[in-house]
């Protein structure tokens, strides 16, 4: 039967337009086809990928050196790797369903936990004043609403 893939009965080549859409015609192969993309959607819109590459700016910005932030994000690399040996174990137990739904839950209690970490930094930092911290004051933030306002938005700018 796989050598039959792409003729039509009287022996002759299918375009591949008409290949494709006879695969989408298909309910299954259609349903497979929204499901898988629609996990590569929810992945991707779960950042995941976003704190995983800025792991190490994160520690630092969260006040640790700059060696043990690079060490912190290896061993935040590492939980990865050990999550995903886990995960490969519980699918057959568990159910990729309930695999699914139960990491989409906690990737999302924890990007809002470091989310509201972030506002809560910013926040409860204190004010720069203008007439102490004029180098501070004039320079723009790179995060929130431009204003360099709080200690929080300067940290990273030389000399303050």
């Amino acid at each position: 039967m796989s050598g039959n893939v792409g003729l039509t009965g009287s022996g002759t080549k299918k375009s591949s337009f008409s290949q494709i859409f006879d695969m989408l015609s298909d309910a299954p192969t259609r349903r497979a086809l929204f499901l898988g993309c629609g996990l590569m959607v929810l992945q991707q819109l779960s950042g995941i990928n976003t704190v995983m590459y800025y792991a190490a700016s994160i520690y630092e910005m969260s006040q640790f050196n700059e060696k043990t932030a690079i060490w912190l994000s290896g061993f935040t690399s590492l939980a990865q790797v050990l999550g995903v040996g886990m995960s490969i174990r519980l699918v057959e137990r568990k159910g990729r369903r309930t695999l699914v739904l139960t990491s989409l839950f906690f990737v999302t209690l924890s990007l809002c936990g470091l989310g509201l970490s972030f506002y809560l930094a910013r926040i409860s930092s204190s004010q720069v004043e203008a007439i102490n911290d004029e180098q501070c004051f004039s320079q723009p933030a790179k995060v929130w609403d431009g204003v360099t306002a709080n200690c929080y938005d300067c940290v990273q700018i030389d000399g303050c």
